[in-house]
């Protein structure tokens, strides 16, 4: 008897689970907000309702009402008074919004009421797999192809269980049946086509780089020529949060095509080199572009991008990823102070007059040539994914000039120093001229054009020899002079001398070897300034170690 209860019990709670109405109104959902919970306008919900009673807290009645944004939850209301009951687990994995069928070819969602929607087996709808990194798609004939269990779903067909509660069944154009499944190995990439999709299922690039949900986009294989038999079936994987960044994959710069193994070719259209590899182990994803930005050269439609990795470190163990952003603004904050010092810097050699010297303005063209560098790299980390390929090429050639102008800088600094300090001066002795009122005025002006002749040398090395290496990268870029080993190549993949090509080592040649070498001779002269100090130092010491010695020789003999 005990028994019949009980199960009453549970035959009438389910029986009244169905006749819930929706708390909040239509595209509305339950926020709690700051103890009290309240609805919100929610157009990303992937939660619905097969049912026309929506609104019940507006009704001011004591009840139970189902609403949330993530869950199905039953919620209690008395005396207006809102409090969570529990989560309700009941609920029936759609693929596509309500009205809506899947189609096949395109893996999308078309707007088509369907002729009945009696498959649907709860008032209680989640809509596609937004959390699944692999969708495995398999077509059924009807609802009796397939038997959801508690655990899982059994299709029929091939007699095969999938022990996941990550899967939609939905009603195809062709009026039959689909059924995605989530799986997390993606073995079946080695015997089926696998399509990398850059946002998850359902959603698609919106206004930029944001994912959003659309629903009707989907993957449509058949918008690129260079892709073979776009009709047939395939499995669609999305990134796992491995990506720093996904920039836009310019056709202007590399040739692609896709086989029907999932095999994607990539050709460079400047080096004219080619790379195969599997599209499914492979950076490259594809994704339908709406509203994109004018700014963004970045066209409407499918487009296809590529991953940019994160570095080793960023996904080693003992790091986060609040580790990676506050690496990334550490490294901010490091070059805005450096660009408000130099600044400082330059404003008080000029408000003190030490420009009128030598040495202050090479000092100021110094701190100049790092200033601008600096401030370059700091729109770069900001808005260098970003640039058109001509202003990205710009851009690159004007990076190399300021970083190369850097170390010249500081090359004529170390001259200077080693010149006016660090160098023997042999001074002959001259007959005693007679001493006249003009000849200081004339010695001054002799100085101040030896001042200016030196200065205009120095000009002409700090900034000549950057401009020198920037002619000569450029030619050698624009034409086909050096081997691929060695050629230059600006703007191709970053904004800058490319140096991730394989077995090319341009940016050795034309980066690292001058760099180096500017360091050598600065060591060089350093050294010698040293020396020079040193012996120097020996010598005063000697000098006063002969005064202090006549001094007590001359003591003795005075009290002798």
């Amino acid at each position: 008897m005990f028994l019949f209860i009980v199960v009453g019990l549970l035959l009438y709670s389910v029986a009244t689970a169905a006749d819930y109405e929706k708390c909040c109104a239509w595209k509305s959902s339950l926020y709690l907000n700051n103890s009290t919970f309240e609805c919100k306008v929610d157009n990303n919900t992937r939660l619905t309702f097969l049912s026309e009673k929506y609104d019940y807290i507006s009704k001011n009645t004591d009840g139970y009402c189902v609403d949330g944004a993530k869950d199905f939850t039953l919620y209690n209301i008395k005396n207006n008074v809102i409090a969570k009951s529990k989560v309700i687990q009941e609920y029936f994995p759609k693929c596509c919004p309500l009205n809506y069928k899947f189609d096949t070819i395109k893996h999308y969602c078309v707007f088509q009421k369907p002729q009945n929607q009696q498959f649907i087996e709860s008032k209680y709808i989640k809509i596609g797999l937004p959390q699944c990194h692999f969708i495995v798609d398999h077509k059924i004939n009807s609802t009796e192809d397939y038997k959801i269990e508690e655990d899982g779903i059994h299709l029929k067909q091939n007699n095969s269980r999938f022990r996941t509660k990550n899967y939609c069944v939905e009603e195809t154009t062709d009026n039959k049946f689909m059924v995605r499944v989530c799986q997390e190995k993606d073995d079946i990439c080695k015997s089926t086509r696998c399509i990398r999709k850059c946002c998850p299922d359902g959603q698609s690039f919106v206004g930029g780089n944001s994912c959003m949900d659309t629903y009707d986009k989907g993957v449509d294989l058949a918008h690129n020529p260079n892709i073979m038999d776009p009709t047939v079936n395939f499995s669609i994987l999305t990134f796992r949060g491995e990506c720093k960044e996904i920039n836009i994959w310019k056709q202007d710069r590399y040739n692609f095509s896709l086989d029907d193994n999932g095999t994607v070719k990539w050709v460079q259209t400047v080096t004219n080199t080619t790379q195969v590899e599997s599209f499914a182990n492979s950076t490259f994803c594809i994704e339908y572009v709406q509203g994109a930005p004018v700014s963004s050269n970045i066209t409407n439609g499918y487009n296809l991008f590529k991953c940019k990795e994160k570095p080793a470190s960023e996904g080693s163990a003992g790091t986060t990823p609040e580790d990676g952003i506050n690496k990334f603004n550490a490294t901010i904050w490091a070059k805005v102070a450096s660009i408000i010092f130099l600044t400082i810097t330059i404003i008080i050699y000029f408000i003190t007059n030490e420009v009128r010297n030598v040495f202050g303005k090479v000092l100021v063209n110094y701190c100049l040539s790092i200033l601008i560098l600096f401030s370059l790299l700091l729109y770069n980390t900001w808005y260098g994914t970003d640039l058109p390929h001509f202003t990205c090429v710009i851009f690159g050639y004007t990076l190399i000039y300021f970083s190369t102008s850097l170390f010249t800088w500081m090359n004529v600094c170390c001259f200077d120093i080693w010149y006016n300090i660090g160098r023997y001066h042999v001074n002959l002795p001259t007959r005693q001229l007679p001493i006249l009122r003009w000849s200081t005025s004339i010695s001054e002006r002799g100085q101040t054009r030896r001042n200016i002749k030196k200065m205009l040398l120095y000009l002409l090395y700090g900034w000549g020899v950057p401009l020198f290496l920037i002619i000569l990268i450029l030619i050698f870029n624009q034409t086909n002079a050096l081997p691929l080993a060695i050629h230059p190549f600006i703007g191709f993949r970053k904004c800058y001398l490319d140096n991730t090509l394989p077995d090319n080592y341009a940016s050795i040649v034309f980066k690292e070897v001058p760099h180096l070498m500017l360091e050598i001779i600065n060591t060089v002269l350093f050294i010698k300034t040293i020396i020079y100090c040193i012996k120097v130092k020996n010598e005063i010491n000697r000098m006063n170690d002969t005064s202090a010695s006549i001094r007590s020789r001359m003591t003795k003999v005075f009290y002798s």
